[in-house]
């Protein structure tokens, strides 16, 4: 029988024989100092995170989580709330089970069930990050994080969601550290208490306003992003758009609107999150198990986005064309006697010839590989790919139909002299 599946059993004969609230309160400070502390795997002024067994008659049980947090950092609500539902009848796909949660002097004290497994970190780093690791993944992640919102009366806001506190096995996943979780409160602006995370954590985490789901988007946005390129998220990936060769135009957009600076502009919810990634592996001819159990190895190697030398070659290409309209652009409107516009004034001819010029050149540049201009303007990085084409047409375009316009005013204005 596997440590979870004893540990469980276990409690599970302890809460069959505790039926009084106080009784069972009275049975948890009994056996809390006979569990045996095997590791310290986390403590801070606030917390503290064991490892514990608890011997018996006939050897030890566990391993458990032991947990103590201190009352006046004002954490650890939803352990409780946790705690209830599980007591209640309530069953979690997602979440560990919390076998006691009581008060000791002045902290409140956790006994939950150790899930064995690697980190999120752990298996990014064993299988590397590609597209179709984070399509075997982060659906699961998602339907993790949707439990924590639809589970509750009112949704429990993770709000650290971070690689180090996501756990997966052969055949499950689940989310660890609830200290700084919270429920929503419709009536608050803000968060009391201001934890977290910076590289994952939303900007309204530390103030801006209250956490809602779309706090837990943010976060799961940046895990997204940890899942392509093995790397912690910082300010200026975040401010470039998440422009990096490894990321899929597709996914680059659900990175961006997910982790938007104000939660009105993110996906309203984690399914609708999980909706537009789907769509983005579909697009992009990825397999996702979409049912069953999540999967901790790549099945499929992704598609390689262009290399570099073709995209700079494009680029040479683009630059020589341009050059060539240049060069004929200027004989065809100010040296040649027979050019169409050799009848009319030389400023008309100048502004001709720029509008043409500013058209070519902006479809150009629309149609041209910027993976080496972002790093300086980073712009560039919402006109890539055939956005940059539809943008560069649209401006030369543009460029031409106010050309036209004004032709059609100096002929107007000639014919009326």
């Amino acid at each position: 029988m596997s440590a979870q599946a004893t540990s469980a059993a276990s409690f599970d004969t302890i809460d069959s024989m505790v039926n009084d609230e106080l009784a069972q309160h009275l049975n948890s400070l009994e056996r809390e100092p006979h569990f045996r502390v095997a590791e310290v795997l986390k403590e801070s002024p606030f917390e503290t995170t064991e490892k514990v067994f608890l011997p018996t008659d006939t050897g030890e049980q566990g391993p458990f989580i032991r947990k103590y947090i201190a009352h006046e950092a004002g954490l650890g609500d939803a352990y409780r709330r946790i705690y209830d539902a599980q007591h209640a009848g309530k069953q979690f796909v997602y979440v560990p089970r919390v076998y006691e949660c009581y008060d000791k002097d002045d902290a409140l004290v956790v006994i939950m069930e150790y899930i064995q497994g690697e980190t999120l970190a752990d298996v990014v780093y064993r299988c590397d990050p590609s597209p179709q690791l984070a399509a075997d993944v982060f659906p699961w992640l998602c339907n993790a994080v949707i439990e924590l919102h639809e589970g509750f009366d009112t949704p429990l806001i993770h709000r650290d969601l971070k690689p180090s506190n996501i756990i997966l096995s052969q055949d499950r996943l689940s989310i660890i550290d609830f200290g700084i979780a919270r429920s929503y409160k419709e009536e608050a602006k803000t968060d009391t208490m201001q934890f977290g995370t910076r590289a994952y954590a939303p900007p309204e985490q530390f103030g801006y306003k209250q956490t809602d789901e779309r706090s837990d988007v943010y976060a799961l946005g940046m895990l997204l992003y940890f899942c392509l390129v093995e790397k912690t998220p910082d300010d200026k990936v975040w401010t470039e758009g998440f422009f990096v060769e490894e990321i899929p135009s597709p996914m680059r957009t659900i990175l961006l609107r997910a982790t938007e600076f104000d939660p009105n502009n993110r996906y309203r919810s984690v399914r609708e999150l999980k909706s537009a990634f789907l769509d983005a592996i579909r697009d992009l001819g990825i397999y996702s198990q979409t049912e069953g159990k999540p999967s901790v190895a790549p099945r499929k190697k992704p598609k390689k986005p262009l290399p570099q030398w073709l995209g700079t070659t494009w680029n040479v290409v683009l630059l020589l064309f341009f050059i060539g309209m240049l060069i004929t652009g200027y004989k065809q409107t100010f040296i040649s006697s027979n050019g169409a516009l050799s009848e009319d004034p030389f400023w008309y001819h100048v502004l001709v010839y720029i509008g043409i010029m500013v058209g070519i050149a902006g479809f150009s540049l629309g149609a041209a590989d910027k993976r080496l201009l972002v790093e300086t303007v980073p712009v560039f990085k919402r006109i890539q790919g055939w956005k940059g084409v539809l943008f560069g047409v649209a401006f030369a375009a543009a460029c031409f139909m106010l050309l036209i316009v004004v032709g059609v005013i100096e002929r107007i204005a000639i014919q009326g002299l």
